[in-house]
């Protein structure tokens, strides 16, 4: 799935993975946006883009930093399937990647 986020892999964080049930309001609208059925188990995965030059440090803790959030992309996916439906932060309507 990486492959459908583009860029540099090594600056993508998983913000939430779950798993999600067939009557999730999230995934019938991916799946009527893309006329596609995900069939058996689909997981919900929610990724960001970050690096050491986004990175900033914490106001109050210097063993923490702050990471801020650039390129949400959350995924809608099934391993019995090689497709993965996509939605990015500034879009309302999913695609089939």
């Amino acid at each position: 799935m990486l492959q459908h986020c583009g860029g540099d892999r090594n600056l993508r964080f998983v913000v939430s993975f779950r798993k999600v049930s067939a009557g999730d309001p999230e995934l019938q609208r991916a799946q009527l946006d893309t006329s596609t059925v995900l069939t058996g188990e689909a997981y919900r995965i929610d990724m960001i883009l970050g690096g050491e030059d986004t990175e900033q440090p914490h106001p109050s803790d210097f063993r923490r930093s702050l990471l801020p959030i650039q390129d949400r992309q959350i995924f809608l996916v099934s391993p019995r399937i090689d497709i993965a439906l996509r939605r990015r932060a500034n879009q309302t309507v999913w695609s089939r990647v």
